[in-house]
C-alpha cells in the first residue's frame, strides 16, 4: 500500500584526550501508510489496516566511550535506548473478551554493551560489539519484559586496492507486522541475521558488487501459532556500476528476495531488476 519511510541519523564524535574518545549519535525512523480503519466498523469488515499494524515512529539515541588500548585496538564501551511508539491508534485484533489496539505494541528497550575495533593488518579490520536488551512492553495488560542478547560484529578484509569482502552477523529484537493472539500478542521478534558482501573494480570506473543475506526471526509471544514459530528470509543482489566521474554514477542490478515462513500462508519470493543514476557532491 501507498506509504511514507524517513529515517535520520547524525552522529558525533570527539577524541577527549590522546586515549579516549566519545561517539554520540541518535536515529529515528519514521512509518506512516495510508491504508486505514476509520472506525470500528472498518475494522469488522476488512481487519487491521496498514496504518494500524505498522504506522510507528522509533527513536534510538545512543553514546559510547572509546578507548585506545594499543595502536590498532580500540576498546569499547556503550549503551543506547530504543523508543518505538506505534502511532495508527486503532484496533488491530479482536478476541473477545481481549483486544489489542496499536499502541498495545509499543515497548522501551535499553542496551549495555562492550567492544572491540581491531585492525590486524592493513587490509583486515574486525568490529565487535556484544552485551545485552532489556525490552519492556509497557501497554501490555500482562506486563511483559524480557531480556535478550545483542550483538553486532563485522570483518572487512581489502584482498587488493581492487577488491574487497566482508562478513557480519547481528542479534537483536525488533518490530514485526504480525499480530497474534489477543490475549497473548505478538510483541516482536529475536533476529539473527548473517550477510557476506563483495566489491570488485573490472575497470578504472567499472564496479560489481554483489551480497547474500540470511535472516532468522523468532516470534515472541502471539500464542501457540506464533510464540517460538519463525520466518527464514534470504536476499540477495547483483550490480554494477558505472562512475562517470567523481560526483556521477549510474547502475543497474538485480535483487531476489525468498520468504520461508512457519506461520501459514507468509511465503513468497520477489524478484527486483532497476536501473539507477546517482549525484554526488
Amino acid at each position: 500500500g501507498d506509504n511514507i519511510r524517513n529515517y535520520g541519523n547524525i552522529v558525533f564524535n570527539a577524541q577527549l584526550t590522546r586515549v579516549f574518545g566519545l561517539r554520540v549519535a541518535y536515529a529515528n525512523s519514521f512509518w506512516d501508510y495510508d491504508d486505514e480503519n476509520s472506525n470500528l466498523a472498518d475494522f469488522l469488515n476488512d481487519g487491521a489496516s496498514y496504518s494500524g499494524t505498522l504506522d510507528r515512529i522509533e527513536h534510538l539515541p545512543e553514546i559510547e566511550a572509546r578507548w585506545q588500548l594499543a595502536p590498532q585496538t580500540l576498546g569499547l564501551i556503550g549503551y543506547k535506548y530504543r523508543d518505538v511508539h506505534y502511532t495508527g491508534d486503532e484496533i488491530t485484533k479482536i478476541d473477545f473478551p481481549f483486544f489489542v489496539t496499536s499502541e498495545s505494541r509499543d515497548y522501551r528497550s535499553h542496551y549495555g554493551y562492550l567492544g572491540i575495533e581491531h585492525q590486524f593488518r592493513p587490509d583486515l579490520f574486525f568490529s565487535l560489539r556484544g552485551g545485552v536488551s532489556s525490552t519492556d512492553n509497557y501497554n501490555d495488560p500482562n506486563d511483559t519484559t524480557g531480556l535478550a542478547p545483542y550483538v553486532s560484529a563485522s570483518l572487512t578484509y581489502e584482498h587488493t586496492a581492487d577488491t574487497t569482502f566482508g562478513a557480519g552477523f547481528s542479534q537483536d529484537f525488533s518490530t514485526t507486522d504480525q499480530i497474534g493472539d489477543a490475549d497473548d500478542f505478538v510483541r516482536g521478534v529475536n533476529n539473527s541475521v548473517f550477510y557476506l558482501w563483495a566489491r570488485h573494480r573490472l575497470a578504472p570506473s567499472l564496479y560489481i558488487s554483489g551480497q547474500g543475506t540470511f535472516q532468522y526471526s523468532v516470534y515472541d509471544g502471539g500464542g501457540d501459532d506464533y510464540d517460538g514459530n519463525a520466518d527464514m528470509f534470504l536476499t540477495g543482489s547483483i550490480s554494477l556500476e558505472y562512475w562517470f566521474n567523481k560526483h556521477l554514477s549510474a547502475s543497474v542490478g538485480y535483487n531476489i528476495d525468498h520468504l520461508n515462513s512457519d506461520i501459514p500462508f507468509r511465503d513468497y519470493s520477489r524478484n527486483r531488476a532497476y536501473i539507477g543514476l546517482s549525484a554526488t557532491y
